[in-house]
C-alpha cells in the first residue's frame, strides 16, 4: 500500500507531469516484428503477464472488446466482459455529470460558491465555485481523507473545509480527490438524496447499467475482480472499501458491459444534453503542465497531442485497478482499457505505465496504423531459469531474475543500481545523464532526512519545503518501529512513461529490523512528488521471455524497448551491451 503521497499531482492515473506530448513514444517508427492485428497484439500482452479488459465503441456500437489474463487467478476464474472492478477515478466522470444534470434543472450553477451549500465554510473556501471544484482549480489539496475510519458526510466535509488551501482559487490547477467529495456532498445537500441514489437514478438506470454500483456495498454472484501484485497482498475492493461516506471521487464499481452502456448513453445525450456534454468535454482549468493537453473540463482531461487527433481521457487508479476511458470526437470512437496486474511498471505500485500505451494501441489498430508492440516471444525454460540463478554484477549494478508465479511463461528481472538500470531501459546517453542526476538530487535529499536536518532541506527544495514536515515525521515513525537507521541503499533511477523528462528514482533506507523504499518523482530538476512503497524492490522491474531461436529478451511497456539477454559462461552474461558477473 502507499503509506504517504504529497505533492501537486495531476490526475490518479499520474498523467499530471507528462513533460512531453501524449503519445510521443507512438511517433517513433514502428519495428518490423509487428503482430498482424490488434488480438495478436494482445495475446503478445498476456504472455508477458497482462489481464484485463479492453473496448472500442464506434458510432454507437461495440465495435471491439476483449478479455485476458485472471479475474482471481486463486480462484481459477479468467476475466470476462462481466467482471466487476473498481473504477477508481474515472467516477469523477459521474459524478461531474451528476452535477450537470442538477445545472439542467436549475437547481444549482456553476458559479455557485460553497457557502450556499456548507453555511459554516471557512473564509478561504467559501467562495470556491462549483466550477473551480470541477475542474481541479479549488486550491485544495489532492487528499486529505486517510486512514479507515467510518465517516459521515459531516465528518468528512468538516475535514475537507477545515484543511489548509494549496494555492487560491482558481489560481492552478490542482488535481483533488477532495474536491470531487465536495461536489457529491453538494450532490446530497442540493438534491435531498443520497449521492448513491442520485447516481443509480440519474446515470445507472437510463444507461441500462444493471451490474454497477457502489464498493461499499456492491453486491454480486459474479467472481470480482482481484489485482495481482506478487511485491505485495492485494484485496479485492470489497475487502479495500473505506467505511462511511467516502463518496464522489474513486468508489464506483462496474463491468466492461456496463461502461459500453454508459458512453453510448452519454453520447446519446441519455444522461446529460449534448451543450452540457460539451462543457464537461471542453477545458476550463488553468494550464495542468501536461504535454498535449489543454486542460481539465467538468471531469474530463482534454488532449490536443501532436500525434493524433484530439480526444476526452480520464484514468483511474486503485490498488489492483488502472483503467482509462478515451473519446475520440473525430471518429466517434470511445476506447477503454482496465488492468489489474500490477507487477511491471516504474514502481510496482500500477499499472498506469502501460495502460494509456495499450488503450492508445487500441485505437491506432481500429485505424490501421501500426504500433510498436511487444515480441512474440515463448516461455524460459526451467533449465535457463537455474543458470540464471543468483546475482549478476556490473559496477554497483545487480539484476536478479525471478519467475514470481509458477504458472508464468515469462521470468521478472530486477535492476538495482543505475548500472543495470542503464542496461535495460537507459540506452541514450543525453538520457543517462539526466538519471544521473536525479540520483544525485535524492541522495542530498535523502542525507538530510536521514540527518533530520530540516535547515539543510530547505535550500534543496524551495517552494517545495511543505515536503519536510512529511518526511521528517515519516523518517522518525519508521526508526521507532524498526529500529535504528542503517544506511542508504543504490539510487535507481528510470524514465516514467510521460516522457523521459520525468524520472522516477528509487531509494532504500535501512533500519536494524526493516527497510523502506523512497520513491522520488522529478519533473526536470524539480521534485514532483514522493511515495513511501513498501512494495516493488527497485523502480526497473521487468518481464523477460524467450524470442526466436531461444533468444531472452526483456520488454519496457514504457519506452517499448527491447534488450537481449545472453548467457555468455556459467559466471557471465551480456544485458543488452553491457557484462554482468555471478556474484561468488
Amino acid at each position: 500500500m502507499r503509506i504517504d503521497r504529497r505533492g501537486l499531482i495531476a490526475g490518479a492515473a499520474g498523467l499530471a507531469a507528462m513533460a512531453r506530448p501524449l503519445d510521443a513514444l507512438a511517433a517513433r517508427k514502428p519495428r518490423e516484428d509487428r503482430p498482424a492485428g490488434i488480438d495478436a497484439y494482445l495475446d503478445r500482452l498476456q504472455t508477458f503477464g497482462f489481464s484485463g479488459a479492453l473496448f472500442a465503441v464506434e458510432n454507437g456500437r461495440t465495435a471491439f472488446h476483449r478479455e485476458l489474463g485472471w479475474a482471481d487467478k486463486g480462484l481459477g476464474v479468467r476475466f470476462s466482459r462481466y467482471t466487476p472492478f473498481n473504477i477508481a477515478s474515472i467516477t469523477k466522470t459521474f459524478t461531474a455529470a451528476a452535477v450537470m444534470r442538477l445545472v439542467e434543472e436549475g437547481v444549482v450553477a456553476l458559479d455557485d460558491p460553497l457557502r450556499r451549500f456548507f453555511p459554516d465554510a471557512p473564509e478561504d473556501k467559501a467562495a470556491i465555485t462549483l466550477a473551480q471544484l470541477l475542474s481541479h482549480s479549488s486550491g485544495l489539496e489532492r487528499q486529505v481523507l486517510r486512514g479507515k475510519e467510518p465517516l459521515t458526510r459531516e465528518d468528512a466535509t468538516a475535514q475537507i473545509l477545515g484543511s489548509k488551501l494549496g494555492a487560491a482559487p482558481g489560481e492552478r490547477f490542482t488535481y483533488s480527490n477532495e474536491g470531487f467529495r465536495l461536489l457529491a456532498a453538494v450532490v446530497e445537500v442540493a438534491s435531498k438524496r443520497s449521492f448513491r441514489t442520485v447516481v443509480d437514478e440519474e446515470i445507472f438506470t437510463p444507461a441500462g447499467m444493471a451490474n454497477s454500483g457502489f464498493a461499499q456495498d456492491y453486491r454480486t454472484r459474479a467472481t470480482i475482480a482481484r489485482g495481482c501484485n506478487e511485491w505485495k497482498a492485494l484485496a479485492s475492493f470489497r475487502e479495500e472499501q473505506n467505511p462511511g461516506w467516502y463518496e464522489g471521487a474513486g468508489n464506483i464499481v462496474s463491468t466492461a458491459v456496463d461502461l459500453e452502456r454508459y458512453v453510448t448513453a452519454l453520447e446519446a445525450g441519455a444522461i446529460v444534453r449534448p451543450d452540457s456534454l460539451a462543457q464537461m468535454f471542453a477545458p476550463h482549468s488553468p494550464p495542468t503542465g501536461m504535454g498535449g493537453v489543454e486542460g481539465y473540463g467538468y471531469g474530463w482531461y482534454s488532449a490536443k497531442p501532436e500525434t493524433s487527433p484530439p480526444f476526452v481521457f480520464h484514468g483511474g487508479d486503485n490498488p489492483g485497478y488502472h483503467s482509462e476511458l478515451r473519446w475520440y470526437p473525430s471518429t466517434r470512437r470511445w476506447a477503454f482499457v482496465i488492468a489489474t496486474r500490477e507487477a511491471y511498471d516504474d514502481s510496482g505500485a500500477g499499472v498506469a505505465t502501460y495502460k494509456s500505451g495499450i488503450v492508445r494501441d487500441v485505437v491506432r489498430y481500429r485505424e490501421d496504423v501500426p504500433v510498436d508492440a511487444p515480441p512474440e516471444v515463448t516461455a524460459v525454460r526451467r533449465d535457463v531459469e537455474r543458470r540464471l540463478a543468483g546475482r549478476w554484477v556490473a559496477g554497483d549494478g545487480v539484476i536478479e531474475f525471478k519467475r514470481l508465479d509458477p504458472s508464468d511463461q515469462h521470468l521478472t528481472v530486477i535492476a538495482t543500481g543505475q548500472p543495470a538500470a542503464d542496461a535495460l531501459v537507459g540506452g541514450d546517453p543525453e538520457l543517462e545523464k539526466r538519471l544521473a542526476a536525479a540520483n544525485a538530487r535524492t541522495l542530498r535529499l535523502a542525507e538530510a532526512i536521514a540527518r533530520e536536518d530540516a535547515e539543510a532541506l530547505k535550500p534543496l527544495l524551495g517552494d517545495l519545503g511543505f515536503f519536510i514536515k512529511g518526511w521528517l515525521a515519516d523518517f522518525a515513525a519508521w526508526r521507532q518501529a524498526s529500529g535504528a537507521f542503517q544506511g542508504l541503499g543504490r539510487p535507481t533511477s528510470r524514465p516514467t512513461p510521460f516522457g523521459t523528462d520525468q524520472i522516477r528514482t528509487h531509494l532504500t533506507f535501512r533500519f536494524e529490523k526493516a527497510a523502506v523504499v523512497l520513491e522520488f518523482t522529478w519533473n526536470g530538476e524539480e521534485l514532483y512528488e514522493t511515495i513511501s512503497e513498501t512494495g516493488a524492490p527497485s523502480s526497473v522491474v521487468l518481464p523477460m521471455a524467450t524470442a526466436g531461436d531461444q533468444t531472452l529478451v526483456t520488454y519496457d511497456f514504457v519506452t517499448r524497448r527491447i534488450v537481449g539477454v545472453r548467457i555468455d559462461s556459467r559466471d557471465s552474461i551480456v544485458v543488452g551491451s553491457t557484462r554482468f558477473q555471478l556474484q561468488a
